[in-house]
């Protein structure tokens, strides 16, 4: 349905946009499809009264600079959470087109898929073929390194199966991830098998979250050319008890899983859409403005893994 946006001054309609999307955070507008100046008529149930607004002499109006663009690099959008499968159980109906569909509402303009062992990239992959804004990395979690060690492989093979995944699809595939070291959790696979097949995938990147103190003033510290920003859902969601929390603004509305409805987040289950509060967190700790930042992290994110000489629009 198109929907009318009403520029008011002085208490009188000056003109109007048609268009067919809108999403409050940000005004985000999309396929504007025509500009009326001064309209004179509006006939009752033609259009719908989106949003008014009041402008004064000492404002301008540019709606390029109200819409906030993101684009979440590390989305984990296979795990079994988005079909609604927790530690093995089954606990509502799969729901990821309602996380995709919030996701794009709240200025998601692309996402990267993680890939975190050879089936996990192949399933990423075929998800990101089914969406021209989605994309995906290929590569090895470190707490999956075992995998390289399977008798049915060698680490040579594995890694040659990555490679030749990510050059058979490159206008999916903008990067190689998962990789590197984890030891934080050197449960699931060992410092020495890490660091043995970690030679396989060097990693160029390092990240940093906002639990604590030490944290923030870490993410302050970096330049802001040089940052990108990633939900890491369904996991990682920005917590009460981490130290960046008291800098979010943006709440969502949750319920617990076993009464899951559609349109409604669950709680404790981290999302693409809540990029917004990354966002936040950072502006704040790093005095920035908020739209400003979002246009910056935006461009960085586009420099590297979007450029026009890669086909990946």
């Amino acid at each position: 349905m198109a929907r009318l946006l009403l520029i008011i001054h002085s208490s009188r309609v000056v003109s109007c946009l048609v268009f067919r999307h809108v999403s409050w955070y940000g005004l985000r507008v999309f396929e504007v499809t025509s500009l009326v100046d001064r309209p004179r008529v509006l006939a009752p149930g033609t259009w719908q009264v989106k949003f008014l607004f009041k402008i004064n002499d000492h404002m301008k109006f540019r709606m390029a600079q109200l819409v906030k663009r993101f684009i979440d690099i590390g989305a984990n959008l296979t795990d079994e959470m988005y079909q609604g499968i927790y530690h093995g159980s089954k606990k509502h109906e799969a729901d990821l087109s309602h996380v995709l569909k919030r996701a794009w509402e709240a200025g998601l303009s692309k996402m990267v898929i993680t890939g975190t062992s050879l089936s996990d990239s192949k399933a990423a992959l075929e998800l990101a073929k089914t969406n021209e804004h989605l994309y995906c990395t290929v590569g090895c979690h470190p707490t999956l390194c075992e995998e390289f060690e399977k008798e049915e492989t060698s680490p040579d093979a594995y890694l040659e199966e990555l490679l030749q995944l990510t050059l058979d699809n490159r206008e999916k595939v903008v990067a190689i991830g998962e990789c590197g070291l984890d030891y934080d959790r050197t449960q699931f696979c060992s410092p020495e098998i890490q660091r043995k097949n970690s030679t396989q995938t060097d990693t160029i990147a390092s990240n940093s979250s906002l639990k604590t103190a030490e944290n923030l003033v870490v993410a302050a510290s970096i330049p802001t050319q040089r940052l990108m920003i990633e939900t890491d859902c369904p996991w990682c969601e920005v917590r009460p008890t981490h130290a960046g929390h008291k800098h979010v603004k943006t709440v969502f509305q949750t319920k617990k899983k076993e009464k899951w409805e559609p349109g409604v987040m669950v709680k404790g289950r981290n999302e693409p859409n809540c990029i917004v509060q990354i966002l936040e967190v950072l502006a704040a700790i790093k005095k920035e403005d908020h739209d400003e930042l979002a246009e910056q992290l935006y461009n960085n994110t586009t420099k590297l893994f979007f450029p026009p000489d890669t086909g990946h629009k």
